[in-house]
């Protein structure tokens, strides 16, 4: 509840805040009120948006973005959006209708891209489902592509830029107004050799730290971001818990969900994210450190899969799917795996089956825990190195990790 006044604050004119969480309750408001109040100096606030924390973690926040280059300086300004198409119904299809379509003509697998959404972009490593994308750029000749051309004509209609004139009597049923053919993604893409390079990802909206490297070529759709820097060095800064304070106090938040606040992620914002200055030898360590969680959280995504694979092959019933339960199976023991196929399924694991059914997830529940392990040491070196870049004191770490809340390992 902010409380102003028509008049300019004297020189030492401090604010005084308290913040309270979502689903904290204020039964004893007065008494809260009285225990959360801290002094926000007014004079040193930043013109790019008022700081309400506690004066010490605003200096931690400063001291952080005192450090080196911004982010944006370091990629040489090569921070991008994903792509819009306008339709995706019609130009992001699965990988069935994507070998349909290159099996009939081959030539057309040179425009199909693999595309990722901003869900997908998870902590150190993407959930690939299988998703490709009709990349029909501006100016392509549609005719050297002819299956492609057919499995979008039936949509024709929709595709169609819409006229200029927004005071046409009926609604058009296409897209945006635009200098663009029907069968072109809706938007140029003036950049779209920068998914070919290796690239950091990461989504519009998260809770936690979400970056990743790619060097497949993958593309991402307008709910992620892709920056390119010069090596996983900067992975490993920006997944850092430094970054993700800074990212708290310059982002937008979006509220909670799950008790966590979400930030809003867009380019204006995290181009000013600090990249510390750091010998070669640390360069090398971080990125080392980046590339080996890297390859630990795929592992364990592969395991993910195959295990829900063989869940879903071995237990499943036509026309039903993995429950939220069953999908994160490692928190489940035998005896809540099987009360979960029973709940998704509506099926018992067969008696005779059921001694090799525990044998095997226990092993697979074991082969997690230790790559999650290996993430958690890994995430706490990596950590470490990258608060001596930033020169904390022993204090100030102590306010970045509680203002920092997420759990080192996340899936």
């Amino acid at each position: 509840i902010p409380v102003v006044q028509k008049a300019p604050p004297a020189p030492n004119h401090a604010a005084q805040v308290a913040i309270f969480t979502r689903g904290e309750g204020v039964k004893q408001f007065a008494q809260q009120v009285a225990a959360k109040l801290a002094p926000v100096p007014i004079h040193d606030q930043a013109d790019a948006g008022w700081q309400l924390g506690d004066d010490a973690a605003r200096r931690v926040f400063g001291k952080l973005m005192a450090a080196g280059k911004a982010l944006d300086e370091v990629v040489n300004v090569r921070m991008f959006r994903g792509v819009v198409t306008g339709l995706n119904e019609a130009f992001i299809i699965d990988q069935a209708t994507r070998d349909r379509l290159v099996a009939s003509d081959p030539h057309c697998s040179e425009i199909i891209k693999p595309i990722l959404r901003g869900e997908d972009l998870r902590p150190w490593y993407q959930e690939n489902e299988g998703r490709w994308l009709i990349f029909t750029r501006r100016g392509i000749d549609i005719d050297a592509y002819p299956t492609v051309k057919d499995h979008l004509l039936p949509m024709r209609s929709r595709l169609e830029p819409r006229p200029m004139d927004w005071n046409i009597a009926r609604p058009w049923p296409g897209r945006k107004p635009g200098a663009y053919a029907w069968y072109e993604i809706q938007d140029t893409v003036d950049y779209f050799t920068e998914f070919e390079k290796p690239k950091i990802f990461w989504p519009d909206i998260g809770k936690y730290p979400r970056f990743s490297w790619d060097a497949s070529g993958a593309f991402v759709n307008d709910k992620g971001y892709i920056a390119i820097p010069d090596s996983p060095f900067e992975l490993g800064i920006l997944q850092s818990r430094a970054a993700w304070m800074c990212i708290s106090h310059l982002c937008v938040p979006l509220g909670e969900r799950a008790g966590t606040v979400r930030y809003q992620q867009k380019i204006q914002f995290m181009s000013r994210l600090p990249i510390p200055d750091a010998p070669t030898a640390d360069r090398d360590a971080i990125a080392g450190l980046a590339l080996a969680i890297t390859e630990q959280a795929r592992a364990r995504y592969a395991l993910h899969r195959q295990t829900r694979h063989r869940i879903q092959t071995d237990l499943g019933a036509p026309g039903r799917t993995l429950n939220q339960k069953l999908t994160a199976w490692w928190d489940l023991d035998f005896a809540g795996l099987m009360a979960q196929v029973r709940t998704a399924f509506k099926r018992d694991i067969p008696l005779r089956q059921r001694d090799d059914w525990e044998e095997w997830l226990a092993a697979r529940r074991i082969e997690h825990e230790q790559r999650t392990a290996e993430i958690v040491r890994l995430e706490t070196e990596l950590n470490t190195r990258v608060y001596t870049l930033f020169d904390p004191s022993a204090a100030e770490i102590t306010i970045v990790e509680e203002s920092t809340k997420y759990r080192y390992g996340e899936v």
